[in-house]
């Protein structure tokens, strides 16, 4: 059905014989959730993906329509999240970062308190200090302080 919704979009399957979809698109599906605009008139579209975002999908709507498209994903089990830009067909902007990077960025006070209760929740899941302050040195002093001293009084209760 990818495909189906990807040639309709696109005017033609970019999807030779003996290619992945994944390949081709950049993922195996993508089901679209929601479609709005915001305020500046832009389209939002929203969706759930086979593991991998649709990027290279959303560079071939952008050459094909000669507009410029934003794609934000994230992927807690695999670990990844980020941004990449692109107009008519050229990528223009690229980040790409851990999950909980992108969760920090995107929203600092959820993504603390979302890993304090991970803490809280398992209290081996960072054995060692070193390990924890690896994961959060993308964080400002403020909250690594008070992500060390949630972390640091979970170990001694447990």
């Amino acid at each position: 059905y990818f495909d189906e919704q990807c040639e309709y979009v696109l005017g033609k399957s970019y999807l030779k014989e003996h290619q992945s979809i994944y390949d081709v698109y950049g993922t195996r599906w993508f089901d679209i959730n929601n479609f709005e605009r915001n305020e500046d008139l832009k389209l939002i579209v929203s969706g759930d993906s086979a593991w991998s975002p649709p990027c290279e999908y959303v560079r071939l709507i952008t050459e094909h329509y000669k507009i410029e498209a934003t794609i934000e994903y994230e992927e807690m089990g695999n670990d990844f999240g980020g941004r990449e830009t692109y107009d008519n067909g050229q990528t223009i902007h690229t980040e790409s970062m851990t999950y909980r990077e992108w969760a920090y960025k995107e929203d600092s006070d959820s993504a603390v308190n979302s890993l304090m209760e991970d803490i809280f929740d398992d209290p081996d899941l960072y054995e060692v200090l070193d390990d924890l302050m690896e994961d959060i040195s993308h964080m400002s002093d403020e909250d690594k302080e008070l992500i060390i001293e949630h972390w640091k009084d979970v170990q001694s209760n447990s």
